[in-house]
């Protein structure tokens, strides 16, 4: 399904967007408050349109979970600007909620692969004393490189609340699909929740 495309003279590789949407399609841009979103502001992105999925074969209870009024629940968490151009931030279900604020794990990646020695990362959701927190899981080139080194180089980068709190893990690789997307569910495993370098 199309949601999204770029004409040819409309592509441009320096901004990060993912098109602007087809034809004889809509979305609405939702805030976790239920309220529209506006101009660069994030939310879930809601489409509706001739090719949308209507729902599923056969299975009505699923299909009201994801279907709202005739407008699809991507899961996508989206900003678009006033000349319409989509930009995907996360996946909803991504998200972790620190502080009352909503933490967009790609964020946290995007600002750890700054620094010279981080090779690949993801960030995933812990559970600590009852509360979200982002741990990084980390592949760095240097091994001298500590997780003090990692909490100061984020120290004047990164708000209080995008900060690894739930630790900083060094591995060998990030697990990824074929199509290079990250794998978190097996970062956030019982085997993967080793002591975390603080």
């Amino acid at each position: 399904m199309a949601v999204t495309l770029f004409a040819p003279d409309e592509f441009d590789v320096s901004h990060a967007g993912v098109g602007y949407l087809v034809p004889n399609m809509q979305i609405k841009i939702l805030k976790d408050d239920g309220q529209m979103a506006g101009y660069d502001e994030e939310g879930e992105a809601l489409i509706r349109g001739p090719n949308a999925f209507k729902g599923y074969y056969r299975n009505p209870e699923a299909s009201r979970e994801i279907l709202e009024g005739g407008w699809l629940k991507t899961g996508d968490i989206v900003t678009m600007d006033k000349g319409g151009l989509l930009k995907i931030v996360d996946r909803k279900k991504e998200l972790i909620k620190v502080k009352g604020f909503q933490v967009a794990p790609c964020e946290i990646e995007g600002v750890l692969l700054e620094h010279e020695h981080v090779i690949d990362c993801a960030v995933v959701r812990v559970i600590r004393d009852g509360r979200e927190h982002p741990r990084a899981f980390i592949v760095r080139s240097d091994n001298k490189i500590t997780g003090t080194d990692i909490m100061e180089f984020l120290e004047a980068r990164l708000s209080a609340h995008k900060k690894p709190t739930g630790g900083i893990v060094f591995v060998d690789a990030i697990p990824k699909s074929p199509s290079g997307k990250i794998l978190r569910r097996m970062l956030q495993e019982p085997a993967s929740r080793e002591i975390a370098h603080l």
